[in-house]
Parts: structure tokens; C-alpha cells; sequence
């Protein structure tokens, strides 16, 4: 459906073009609010370099964000989104610290 047709669509039923514009906006904006969370995601899962583990993720998700330069206030639903994706990268991490900490005892005993 084109843009103009959801607009006619929208004004026959909330009684104007300027409520059509009005929910336009407010859907764009979600859109939009939503690629920028999934480009901080793809930032972040771009990184090579992950030192924080579950727990980091799940308690202190600012503090990962800020190490990585992203400071930004979030909602709840968005720090959801965040965590569902990086949470993965901070159980990898956890589960290669004590695969190295298995080896290096392993070494020493």
C-alpha cells in the first residue's frame, strides 16, 4: 500500500490528514528507533574484543555499553533487545575464562 493510500485509508477513519500524519510519525519513528538499537547490536557483536561475562551483561549493561563509547539512556524494552543479542557473547567469554583457567591449572599442577 503507498504511502498516499495509507494516508487517505488513515484520514477516513480518524477524521483528518493531520492524525494520518500524526500515527505516520509515530510509526517511522519506532522504525527508526528500532534500526538504531540493532545498529548498536551489530556494533557490538562486530567487536573482537568482549571482556564481560553474563553477569556484566545482565546487571551492568551500561557499563558495557560505555566501554564500547555508546552512552545513551535506553528503555526498558530497548536494554531487552541489547541484552537478548550480547548476552551470548558474555556467556562465550565466561565459558573461554575458565576453559584458560582450566589450562593454566592444568599447566602449574
Amino acid at each position: 500500500m503507498s504511502v498516499a493510500r495509507e494516508l487517505t485509508c488513515a484520514s477516513s477513519f480518524t477524521g483528518g490528514v493531520d492524525d494520518a500524519h500524526i500515527s505516520l510519525g509515530v510509526t517511522e519513528n519506532i522504525q527508526m528507533t528500532n534500526y538504531h538499537i540493532h545498529q548498536i547490536i551489530e556494533y557490538l557483536l562486530s567487536q573482537v574484543e568482549f571482556p564481560f561475562d553474563s553477569i556484566d551483561v545482565e546487571e551492568s549493561l551500561d557499563d558495557v555499553l560505555v566501554h564500547f563509547g555508546i552512552d545513551e539512556t535506553f528503555t526498558a524494552v530497548e536494554e531487552a533487545e541489547i541484552r537478548r543479542y550480547i548476552l551470548p557473547r558474555g556467556i562465550n567469554f565466561q565459558i573461554s575464562e575458565m576453559q584458560r583457567l582450566r589450562q593454566q591449572w592444568q599447566v602449574g599442577a
